[in-house]
């Protein structure tokens, strides 16, 4: 036996395709635009700048509730429109209703569900909005805990808020595994904490160097995997 009492997972890019909705609102965004531009080009430009906005927020220079306004006022100042307040919620109709659940995620979860403890921790800052998206998914009803980090002041890779679901069911760090698609923040973080790891990298990419204890491509994969640490 492996000794695995529980599974804690990450949300985005792990159960779920964040690039795949947000591409689709910035789409569905650039389109309703009253100037015709590029969709790819304003995606592009809108992935650069909420990289600029998480650099901005790790060196404490910026709200982090001002995510989607910082984001999409600067994509827009770059075609040269003015903003209004209608394009962000444009972009919230279909970013917050767009669910794409990675094909065989809710079936692993129902599946561990009767077998493990399962937890959730994400990264965001955006606590109502985050519950909202992981509740509309319909993922929500598996985990015995939902941690999001801006209720925490704990952000990933902080070993802090790995801790926190480790401590609250009397568990050792080693007798849980995180799941995540992160190598900074989720394999990391779970390795400073005293978690065993496991990467999942979703798409054709292989050529991965990672530190986590188990590597999986896709859902198949981990769920294999799961099979064999847990047993369910």
């Amino acid at each position: 036996m492996h000794g695995i009492r529980a599974v804690f997972f990450d949300y985005d890019n792990t159960l779920v395709d964040y690039v795949q909705a947000d591409t689709l609102a910035l789409s569905t965004l650039a389109e309703s635009l009253p100037l015709a531009v590029d969709c790819q080009e304003f995606v592009d430009k809108a992935v650069a700048h909420i990289m600029a906005f998480h650099s901005l927020w790790e060196q404490g220079e910026i709200n982090p509730l001002e995510m989607h306004y910082y984001r999409l006022a600067n994509t827009i100042k770059d075609f040269s429109l003015p903003w209004h307040s209608k394009y962000l919620e444009t972009y919230l109709a279909c970013f917050l209703k767009s669910h794409f659940v990675f094909p065989g995620a809710e079936e692993l979860l129902a599946s561990l569900s009767k077998t493990v403890k399962l937890g959730l921790i994400s990264n965001s800052y955006l606590i109502e909005e985050q519950k909202l998206r992981i509740e509309c998914s319909g993922l929500g009803k598996y985990f015995a805990d939902i941690v999001i980090s801006a209720e925490t002041g704990f952000y990933k890779p902080a070993p802090e808020i790995f801790l926190l679901l480790v401590e609250k069911h009397g568990l050792l760090p080693g007798q849980c595994l995180f799941v995540g698609d992160s190598e900074k923040h989720d394999i990391q973080g779970a390795k400073a904490a005293g978690l065993k790891s496991a990467r999942i990298v979703h798409g054709r990419k292989r050529d991965i160097k990672t530190e986590a204890d188990y590597l999986c491509f896709g859902i198949p994969e981990l769920s294999q995997l799961l099979a064999t640490l847990v047993g369910y």
